[in-house]
């Protein structure tokens, strides 16, 4: 069928039912226009496995609008590729259920772009699970805004490994509460730097525990001024 694919109209791909859809090959979906891939049907899209999304180019993806996105069955958005997960835009995962993004793989969440990974929701970051974030690479937890990070729930916090929170930079770290920050456990407070202990805000030096204040490192405290070493 693949010869044909572009002698079909999008006005009959929109008719077609998903039985009608699920009978083409990836093949037949790489030579699809992108005005053919947006005429196919929530029902077709749906009947789509991971092979076939895994067949389209970046651009037949983006093509894709976020209510076809939303209709991809949560199985086979689990299956798909590091590279199709790459090419999906800010919208598409803005567009997904949080069961669909709780199906996708730590190897998918790590191929989410920066760009697209900073410009997400809170909401929809903060629907990410806790094997997620901890999957997230050091380049990610830079691009996170400081908005983003303030949304981050207690558990996805306490996922965060010592690589990843020496990414942070001070206006980043100062961007959580004083409530996330007892979320960190003492070896995370521990694995923070001296220039970002030092530039830590009082409020949050006030609210950790004493388990957390034994996790500073002696550096740690050192860049502590008086009023600092007060709050504790």
């Amino acid at each position: 069928m693949a010869t044909n694919i572009l002698a079909i109209p999008a006005t009959r791909l929109t008719g077609l039912t998903a039985a009608q859809v699920g009978a083409f090959d990836p093949t037949d979906f790489t030579l699809m226009t992108s005005t053919q891939l947006r005429a196919i049907s929530t029902a077709g899209i749906s009947a789509m496995t991971s092979n076939d999304f895994d067949a389209l180019s970046a651009a037949q993806l983006n093509a894709l609008t976020t209510v076809q996105v939303q209709a991809i069955v949560t199985a086979e958005l689990a299956g798909l590729s590091a590279q199709a997960v790459a090419g999906l835009v800010s919208a598409d995962f803005g567009a997904l259920s949080s069961a669909q993004i709780g199906a996708l793989g730590t190897n998918q969440v790590r191929a989410i772009s920066t760009t697209v990974l900073s410009a997400l929701s809170g909401e929809t970051l903060a629907q990410f699970g806790t094997a997620q974030t901890a999957a997230l690479s050091t380049g990610q937890m830079a691009s996170l805004t400081t908005a983003q990070l303030a949304g981050l729930l207690p558990g996805q916090l306490a996922s965060l490994g010592s690589t990843q929170l020496a990414t942070l930079s001070t206006d980043q770290l100062n961007s959580l509460t004083s409530t996330q920050f007892q979320a960190l456990g003492s070896a995370q407070i521990g694995a923070l730097s001296t220039d970002q202990v030092a530039n830590l805000e009082t409020e949050d030096l006030a609210a950790l525990s004493a388990a957390q204040i034994r996790g500073m490192t002696t550096a740690g405290l050192v860049a502590l001024d008086s009023a600092d070493l007060a709050a504790l």
